[in-house]
């Protein structure tokens, strides 16, 4: 079954229309949908999710029910009225027939794309959708493309890429794993399964340069950065530090193949994520859009273990002879056996061109060569990491690892319900979302500063209230409200429609604003003060901050070879930190990693700029200096 979701021409307002059914007709209809408050919903979805595979941490009925009451949401919205009724008669003709129904989403606003899709729920059936039947996506209007003739063996070229500055991975379970799970057909030669470790940008230039392949599996780190509006992977640097690649640019890399692969398999965070601007701003959407025919991403943080089963659920399935869609779904299944509680089946993602998911046409007679001899390693590559497992000294255990650049649970946390400290790297600093608040503008005369209290009792309707920044400024957030509630306030540019939330701020904190023009600002609750201070601030290294202060001021950047230097003065019952370098005049991204306790200085690099700053960094009170 094929659905198409778009714009309606009416805000909050979506046409819902049948392409395709088994035996249902085509009908069309339209839906309400509040996509804004559905993405402000979404970090706390995660957290929920992840947690969910944490042994230590039991998911609780309440919080299955927050996905649970997601899924039904948008299951209520796209699936009403005849689209409903058709999409019961294709599953009952579908199971009349002893087949299954696949659904194919056909999304065409950004917005649409930034959701939870996979978490589609059938109160009725009292079912998952993508757990029982293949749930796959199509961005856009992306045209499909011919399938490809295939003569054995299918090459596989699996990337890891796990930068030093980064949490390690459990790279050698995944190997072994995936070895595994392809193990009889590499042997009888059927598939060519090749390794390129520590993978940088020049290693896999020169490997797609040299040899065709049909499949790249990347296991790594991933993030959304929303600076620039698109997704990035962590490929390892000359210095064996993260070299981050954005998504634009990794689409580049792979257009050097002699033959672009069909098959692009991302075991990373966040490489599904997309912005509520761009219908291809994240790394999975934008590989499709430059001609790949399937990518297999990760809308959330995913654990390690649950990466790992993914894996193994995915290729096994494909071993067997069945097509993407279907391996999909056994990624997810394979994602169940980690921990029955677990709600990490719904971060896969797989999104493809057109609506055929036949990547490749096997020659009736094609017969394949069994390989001979030993399996060689490429040429300068590192030998083989150890299969043999070890736990880390000090932070999460092996299993309970992130392949987000940071994700870190609070010590002692028994329940997800209870409080979390999520320090997360790729959390959005930017999302852009709606809040429904206005705004009561202060003047204040003789001051530098401009003091808004923020109220939410005119909800629903924008605020009038602006101000105008000439040139880069910085926005402080106080949290004053009586109670347990964060602040969540959002800034919007008035100029270009840009939003940026700042979520869950406790106390007083500094945000760096690079973007000149008129803001108008919004809140959750009148107890969240907020103030516009002139200019970036101006830190003379070195200095000291404390944690949960925010963005530190401007400061001269080292001259090269220099770098900054992070220790870390307390850890306050984290069991590591991290940590993001930004470039002064455009916000961008420029170095990042991570202190585990016990460790440290860590090193930031940057990378050639003149003014950096630290950006807000959670749980640890650290000291900036210079290093030559």
């Amino acid at each position: 079954m094929e659905i198409e979701i778009g714009p309606a021409g009416v805000a909050g307002r979506f046409t819902v229309r049948v392409l395709r059914s088994v035996g249902a007709g085509e009908p069309t209809t339209s839906c309400a949908l509040d996509v804004e408050g559905l993405l402000a919903q979404r970090h706390g979805l995660e957290d929920s999710i992840l947690a969910s595979s944490i042994a230590a941490r039991r998911v609780t009925p309440a919080h299955e029910s927050s996905l649970e009451a997601v899924g039904t949401l948008l299951f209520d919205a796209v699936f009403a009225g005849q689209v409903r009724e058709a999409y019961r008669t294709s599953v009952a003709v579908a199971e009349n027939r002893g087949e299954g129904v696949r659904l194919l989403l056909r999304l065409t606003a950004p917005g649409l794309a930034a959701l939870p899709w996979e978490a589609l729920y059938d109160r009725e059936g009292r079912i998952y959708l993508c757990r029982k039947e293949p749930l796959l996506r199509q961005i856009g209007t992306t045209p499909a493309t011919p399938t490809l003739p295939l003569e054995p063996p299918l090459r596989v070229l699996a990337l890891i890429a796990s930068p030093s500055t980064l949490p390690s991975l459990d790279v050698a379970g995944e190997r072994a794993r995936l070895e595994e799970a392809l193990g009889e057909q590499v042997d009888t030669g059927w598939i060519h399964l090749e390794w390129l470790l520590d993978a940088s940008w020049q290693r896999l230039h020169e490997k797609l340069l040299d040899e065709s392949w049909h499949v790249l599996h990347f296991i790594g780190h991933g993030a959304f950065d929303h600076t620039r509006d698109e997704g990035v992977l962590a490929f390892v640097g000359p210095d064996g530090r993260a070299d981050l690649i954005n998504a634009s640019s990794f689409a580049d890399l792979l257009h050097e193949a002699r033959q672009r692969p069909r098959l692009v398999v991302l075991n990373a965070c966040l490489t599904a994520a997309e912005s509520t601007d761009d219908l291809f701003s994240g790394t999975a959407a934008a590989l499709v859009r430059s001609g790949i025919n399937a990518v297999a991403a990760m809308q959330f943080a995913i654990s390690d273990r649950a990466a790992i089963a993914f894996a193994r659920g995915f290729y096994m399935s494909l071993a067997h002879g069945r097509a993407i869609d279907e391996a999909m779904r056994s990624g997810r299944i394979g994602i169940l056996g980690v921990t029955r509680d677990t709600l990490e089946w719904v971060t896969p993602v797989l999104c493809v061109r057109g609506d055929d998911t036949r990547l490749f046409d096997v020659k009736p007679d094609a017969a394949p060569v069994p390989p001979t001899g030993d399996p060689v390693s490429p040429t300068g590559e590192p030998d083989p990491p150890s299969m043999e497992r070890t736990a880390p000294a000090s932070g999460p255990r092996e299993g309970d690892r992130t392949r987000s650049l940071q994700v870190e649970p609070a010590e002692g946390a028994t329940t997800v319900g209870g409080p979390t400290r999520v320090a997360r790297l790729a959390r959005p600093r930017r999302r852009r979302v709606y809040a429904a608040a206005a705004a009561l503008f202060i003047a204040v005369a003789g001051t530098a500063a401009t003091l808004l209290i923020l109220d939410r009792r005119d909800a629903g309707r924008p605020a009038g209230n602006e101000i105008t920044a000439a040139a880069a400024w910085r926005l402080v957030i106080s949290n004053k409200i009586k109670g347990s509630n964060g602040c969540t306030v959002t800034v919007t540019n008035t100029d270009t429609g840009d939003q940026r939330p700042f979520e869950s701020v406790w106390g007083t904190k500094t945000f760096q604003m690079q973007t000149e023009g008129t803001f108008r600002w919004e809140a959750n609750d009148p107890g969240c003060l907020v103030v516009q201070r002139s200019g970036s601030g101006k830190a003379v290294l070195p200095f000291s901050q404390k944690a949960g202060t925010g963005d530190t001021d401007v400061f001269a950047a080292p001259k090269a070879p220099g770098k900054v230097a992070v220790q870390v003065l307390a850890f306050n019952s984290y069991g590591q930190c991290a940590f993001e370098l930004h470039d002064a005049a455009d916000g961008q991204l420029v170095d990042l990693g991570t202190v585990p306790q016990g460790e440290g200085p860590l090193r930031l690099e940057p990378n050639g700029r003149s003014e950096v700053y630290l950006a807000d960094f959670a749980g640890c009170d650290v000291r900036v200096s210079a290093e030559p």
